[in-house]
């Protein structure tokens, strides 16, 4: 079962470092 938690997790990272930078 593939974690949906930790993708979503990864996913909003991405988007806040994109947004930092």
């Amino acid at each position: 079962v593939i974690s949906y938690k930790r993708y979503y997790f990864q996913c909003l990272i991405l988007f806040l470092f994109r947004q930092q930078l």
